[in-house]
């Protein structure tokens, strides 16, 4: 868990103003990239700066619900980790405050008015139709995800627990989105791994 870098205390402030309300749409989504640029946005935090240009939901930060999509981004090998050579890679679980969300287009230097964040055409929930806009939390009941619906009908409402983790059932698996500043995304695990 990174609690100890710089962007721990600088990446977090947007999420507690005034400006979200209640509708900081807060989830836990992967971000992939190289070693090397791990390692500096654990130590500094996100930097739009150094966003590619041209890419599908223009120049923002990217974040993935599925692991799977973010691994592709996460160049494995280029700077080898001496506990994973070779082959090793690194994903970043971050928190991110999404707050209303709009459909993003290529060329985007920042989200449309009215809305915080983008997401990639036919990524999110069908449940929602497509539609942009506040996306309404889930609660859930500890362990419900673990043990099922049986669990969560056994459990007290006073012990239900609003859910960062449950973003495929609230936004859906294969949800990808694009934040414009860098204090919408807090890096809060880093995540080495080693393709065998």
């Amino acid at each position: 868990r990174l609690v100890e870098s710089r962007a721990a205390g600088a990446t977090t402030s947007l999420a507690t103003t005034d400006h979200y309300g209640d509708d900081v749409n807060e989830y836990l989504l992967w971000h992939g990239t190289s070693n090397q640029v791990v390692q500096l946005v654990v130590k500094d935090g996100f930097d739009l700066r150094e966003s590619k240009r041209f890419c599908l939901l223009g120049e923002g930060i990217y974040f993935a619900a599925n692991a799977r999509y973010s691994v592709c981004y996460s160049k494995t090998g280029i700077m080898p980790m001496e506990a994973f050579p070779g082959n090793g890679g690194a994903l970043i679980l971050c928190r991110v405050a999404l707050g209303t969300m709009a459909l993003g287009l290529g060329g985007m230097r920042k989200p449309p008015p009215g809305s915080d964040s983008v997401y990639m055409k036919d990524t999110l929930n069908a449940a929602r139709n497509g539609a942009p806009g506040k996306v309404p939390r889930q609660t859930q009941a500890k362990g419900a995800a673990r043990k099922g619906a049986a669990a969560a009908a056994a459990v007290d409402a006073d012990t239900r627990v609003d859910s960062i983790w449950d973003v495929g059932s609230a936004l859906g698996d294969n949800l990808i989105v694009a934040v414009f500043d860098n204090s919408q995304a807090y890096p809060e695990y880093m995540v080495h791994f080693n393709l065998s």
